[in-house]
């Protein structure tokens, strides 16, 4: 990540260019508001934990001084009506490129980066008796994000707005023309297990790590049985972890392909060859135990990577995957209120959901020791300076 106080300003210099390449579909006559006005306030107010239109525009109008450093405002603050209304039908495509043609030029990936795929429901951007209606009769599905996030950066790299849940894998090829994850692997869930997906990956010089359940049904009872059965194997066990009440012990275990039997070659063979480049098995066994009542219990997961793994590696890279649950969907419901929102009208949803990406990557990226993101944010609404350190001036 660039590191210069140089370097940053011009990284918000960057950004605000970015913004100002999006298309205002509004009548060219009756404009008081410039869009790239209008989306860098929601910005700036997304960042001090505004969590409405009228909150946003409450924060420009008391900082409207402050907000003339870097547009001119010459018409003031829009209303929220507009906000509303121009985040309604903002073209999120263009949108999703700005965040994620950002993140390409101010992040480099080094090579072997773990990059987590993964997608998060907007629950109340549609209502429970649309949610609950047959499309055919007015029912809508609430929005779904497909993110990408990278826990060495602290940052999410994209967010790609799909149709529904099942038609996430289908937001694959969108990411991998918007960024360049050359030569970093990709962790995926289930949901994402098909050989087309493989294929993608491999095509764009990347690795992939994809979990395994019964969508698969064949690979899945041949990659239990040779893993349970093969003698070459190598195994990594975690030390004992104490948390929530609960005892935790991971052990991984992973078949490299190269060794695998003949006869499980004869048998599985085939099969395992449908998956570009499939190099190595993985399963993990969780054991977790109850401190209060003793009971124990366990569950074995499966995953298939295009990499060479060691045991322990294969165990990193497997537990990284939920980075992108813990450190950035968390962090969107429980701290910036995205499932709490209930903008509905339009595409407002996903570009506000966009937007909030932005702000969590400038959140995250400022050292402040010992500084929740939430304390971050309370302190940029009552500093000025500090939102400015945020913002990288």
């Amino acid at each position: 990540m660039t590191e210069t106080t140089e370097n940053k300003a011009r990284l918000l210099k960057v950004l605000i260019s970015k913004l100002e390449e999006l298309d205002d579909y509004r009548d060219p006559t009756r404009l008081t508001y410039t869009l790239t006005e209008i989306l860098f306030l929601t910005f700036c107010g997304l960042i001090c934990n505004c969590q409405s239109y009228e909150e946003i525009v409450d924060f420009g109008k008391l900082k409207i001084t402050w907000l003339r450093k870097f547009l001119p405002f010459e018409g003031g603050i829009p209303s929220h009506d507009t906000i509303n209304r121009v985040l309604q039908v903002l073209n999120t495509k263009q949108l999703e490129k700005v965040l994620a043609g950002f993140c390409d030029y101010a992040i480099q990936l080094p090579t072997g980066t773990v990059i987590n795929i993964d997608g998060k429901r907007i629950s109340r951007s549609a209502t429970i008796k649309e949610q609950q209606t047959k499309k055919i009769h007015g029912g809508k599905q609430a929005v779904n994000m497909v993110n990408v996030y990278c826990s060495m950066f602290n940052s999410c790299l994209a967010s790609v707005r799909v149709s529904c849940k099942a038609g996430e894998k289908n937001a694959l090829e969108d990411i991998l023309q918007m960024l360049d994850l050359s030569e970093c692997l990709i962790t995926l869930d289930a949901g994402y297990c098909y050989p087309d997906v493989a294929e993608q990956i491999i095509e764009a010089e990347s690795d992939y790590l994809i979990g395994l359940k019964e969508n698969q049904p064949k690979l899945y009872a041949a990659t239990a049985e040779v893993l349970k059965k093969s003698t070459a194997i190598s195994i990594h066990q975690d030390e004992q972890e104490q948390s929530h009440g609960r005892i935790e012990q991971r052990t991984c275990t992973v078949l490299n392909l190269n060794e695998l039997e003949d006869t499980y070659k004869a048998e599985y063979g085939v099969l395992f060859e449908r998956w570009l480049e499939l190099k190595c098995l993985i399963m993990v066994v969780c054991q977790r135990t109850v401190k209060a009542t003793n009971k124990t219990s366990a569950e074995a997961r499966y995953y298939i990577c295009s990499s060479l793994l060691t045991a322990e590696q294969a165990n990193q890279n497997v537990r990284g995957h939920w980075e992108v649950e813990n450190s950035l969907h968390w962090i969107l419901d429980a701290t910036m209120g995205e499932d709490k929102s209930r903008k509905r009208a339009g595409k407002s949803a996903a570009n506000l959901s966009i937007l909030r990406k932005l702000a969590f990557n400038k959140l995250k990226a400022f050292e402040d020791p010992k500084v929740s993101v939430k304390r971050k944010m309370k302190k940029c609404a009552m500093s000025e300076s500090y939102l400015e350190n945020i913002l990288g001036l």
